[in-house]
């Protein structure tokens, strides 16, 4: 009995603290604002913000919309859009993406900011996610705080 009571709560704590968070068929819309940069390159711009839609198609195809506004120092501003598919694996709370290929809808001048963006292709992320009611949280198992971002349900 004791035995048997001992597995319950074992079991009961794995089921609590696993997630069970299905992302197939759902969409996600996430802006980040990036401001203070320290290359050269970017010295240029106040803040890049992005607005982002995360399509996750099925249980292993994703795409996301990007649109990516950029805003000088003389406070003008400049957009790009981009469409990056890849495949993403889900296990529990563990969300890994491989950004396949990256599509230019409408290209920035600066080839600096467009080659950036390029990079992601043949790029993984490994996240740790959490859901929360109508929000996502997005947390780089690397700990890199670049990739770190919250989303909401669109």
């Amino acid at each position: 009995m004791i035995i048997n009571l001992i597995l319950f709560f074992i079991l009961l704590s794995k089921i609590l603290t696993t997630s069970n968070i299905s992302l197939a068929g759902s969409q996600w819309v996430c802006d980040l604002k990036k401001i203070g940069f320290a290359t050269n390159a970017y010295s240029k711009y106040n803040s890049i913000n992005e607005l982002m839609l995360y399509t996750f198609s099925s249980k292993s195809a994703f795409y996301i919309k990007d649109r990516i506004l950029v805003e000088n120092k003389n406070a003008q501003t400049e957009t790009a859009e981009l469409l990056f598919v890849g495949k993403y694996v889900l296990e529990g709370n563990n969300l890994s993406m491989t950004f396949n290929d990256v599509i230019f809808k409408k290209k920035h001048s600066d080839d600096v900011i467009n080659n950036d963006q390029l990079l992601y292709k043949g790029f993984s992320i490994d996240y740790k996610i959490e859901r929360k009611g109508n929000f996502l949280y997005f947390y780089s198992a690397n700990n890199s705080e670049v990739f770190n971002h919250i989303c909401w349900m669109h």
